[in-house]
């Protein structure tokens, strides 16, 4: 008798197409993680055995990932095939510059909305230490045990927030709201944000698992005011400011990110301590006498971490800001680019203003 073929559990893919993920999702109804050192190179796999590449069946396929939930393929000669779980968590690296060249109009079908970004910055040449192995066996440890966890009964459990921890999921609801309504907010921003109710619920969760899990528990039912205070300050603290500055600078470039690149290099070529509201509008015409959109460049400068308030009236308004002090020792080359830029442009409009003067005077 022909010997059952073993069923691989499998927890990652690296090099996969869509067609070898259904394979692989067939008998691994937890999800597997797609992890890409390269997005760029995935993104451009998409229907690279079809003819036709209207539509991209890939991609659309990958943003159901997302969701999760059973699938049938149906295939002419392969038959139907049914993937229980559906559904994979992809992570990967890419360069600020192939971001909207290899994922198209970011609002066609929602996929870049889906990720989650932060940048990455060099931290110096590392130190040469001892590696702590409690903390990596800990973590090994804990990886092994989420992977063996199971719902008590065999079925998905539903896990609910306590009434204290519903505060938190209104704040982030809340919060989004607030950013969406700004003037400034592109649609791709407004876009990304419309999944973050669902994207605090999926961190909460995880959080709370790993919680009950290092503990040797097995998760309770409610989720608690602190596990969702925990994930409510990953968001708003940390990846609210990297999203507002990935689709600010990445993806839209538009005239509130061109407003506070000019007011950057204004900073830098005068190496200033602080800087208000009146230095913008003396020295940068198309902000001259509109508060609102200084107000605006500013904010965007600030979850930047170049500047923080330093001066506020009693109505609110911030008026005088001061400047980070790293942002001159990390950006010391640019300052002398931009000093040098800064007078090569005066000297040309100073040349312009003269060559106008003496045409006038001869007519």
């Amino acid at each position: 008798e022909k010997p059952q073929k073993p069923i691989q559990v499998r927890y990652l893919a690296d090099d996969i197409t869509v067609e070898a993920l259904r394979r692989v999702l067939e008998h691994n109804d937890n999800g597997i993680g797609v992890i890409k050192d390269e997005l760029s190179g995935w993104v451009n796999s998409f229907d690279v055995y079809r003819s036709s590449k209207q539509g991209s069946k890939d991609r659309a396929d990958y943003c159901e990932l997302y969701q999760g939930g059973n699938k049938i393929f149906d295939r002419a000669e392969k038959g139907c095939t049914f993937v229980p779980n559906w559904s994979a968590s992809i992570m990967g690296f890419i360069q600020p510059g192939p971001v909207k060249r290899n994922f198209g109009n970011v609002t066609d079908d929602g996929m870049l909305a889906r990720f989650l970004v932060c940048h990455g910055r060099r931290q110096g040449r590392g130190v040469d230490r001892k590696p702590d192995f409690t903390v990596i066996n800990a973590y090994h440890g804990l990886i092994k045990q989420l992977s063996e966890i199971r719902p008590k009964d065999g079925e998905s459990e539903i896990f609910k927030f306590s009434p204290e921890a519903m505060k938190y999921r209104e704040a982030i609801h809340t919060t989004c709201e607030h950013v969406q309504v700004l003037p400034n907010s592109s649609e791709a921003l407004i876009a990304h944000l419309s999944k973050w109710e669902a994207a605090f619920c999926r961190i909460t969760l995880v959080y709370h698992i790993i919680e009950a899990v290092s503990a040797g528990q097995y998760p309770g039912p409610l989720v608690t005011e602190n596990t969702a205070r925990m994930a409510a300050t990953l968001m708003i603290d940390f990846l609210l400011p990297n999203s507002v500055r990935f689709y600010n600078d990445t993806i839209d470039d538009g005239e509130n990110g061109s407003h506070a690149r000019w007011i950057a290099g204004y900073i830098l070529s005068n190496h200033l301590e602080t800087i208000g509201s009146r230095d913008v509008q003396s020295n940068y015409r198309p902000l001259r006498n509109k508060r609102k959109e200084i107000a605006r460049t500013m904010d965007t400068l600030e979850l930047a971490g170049w500047i923080a308030p330093s001066k506020t009236k009693k109505d609110g308004k911030i008026t005088i800001w001061s400047v980070n002090p790293k942002v001159h020792t990390l950006f010391a080359q640019r300052a002398e680019e931009e000093s040098l830029r800064r007078a090569t442009e005066k000297e040309k409009i100073q040349r312009a203003i003269k060559a106008f003067q003496s045409k006038g005077e001869g007519e």
